[in-house]
């Protein structure tokens, strides 16, 4: 995974752990409680059964559902965002590698062009042209 990624869904977990601690210090709720709360807060599906009482733990709750959304917005777009680059390079890629290979004729191709490869692909008089990866 790229380094995107990693600081996507780190991002992600620090303003969980923001969440957590906001709950559980500010409105005295358990650690379940407070990650329940964090989790129905970050996804905006909105409190069921407990709401925060105090103004400070509603300033919290606001905080985090600015940091959650904002947060979560960016990582999906991360997240996608890689997906889809990934896949694109590959069928562009993909795609490069069958026209080389297609046009290729009167080739010898070597793979593994490690220090025997390399005396093999560069044999001299053999009047066929060598494609080297390394």
């Amino acid at each position: 995974m790229s380094r995107r990624v990693w600081v996507a869904i780190g991002l992600l977990c620090a303003v969980a752990v923001y969440g957590i601690a906001g709950f559980m210090f500010i409105e005295g709720e358990s650690f379940f409680d407070a990650l329940w709360t964090t989790a129905a807060t970050m996804t905006t599906v909105g409190y069921i059964l407990k709401t925060p009482t105090t103004t400070g733990g509603k300033i919290h709750a606001l905080i985090l559902i600015a940091g959650g959304v904002a947060t979560s917005a960016y990582a999906f777009g991360v997240i996608v965002g890689a997906i889809v680059e990934g896949q694109i390079t590959d069928v562009v890629g993909r795609k490069k590698r069958m026209r080389k290979l297609q046009n290729l004729s009167n080739h010898i191709i070597v793979c593994g062009a490690g220090r025997v490869g390399q005396q093999v692909a560069h044999f001299p008089g053999r009047g066929k042209r060598t494609l080297c990866y390394h």
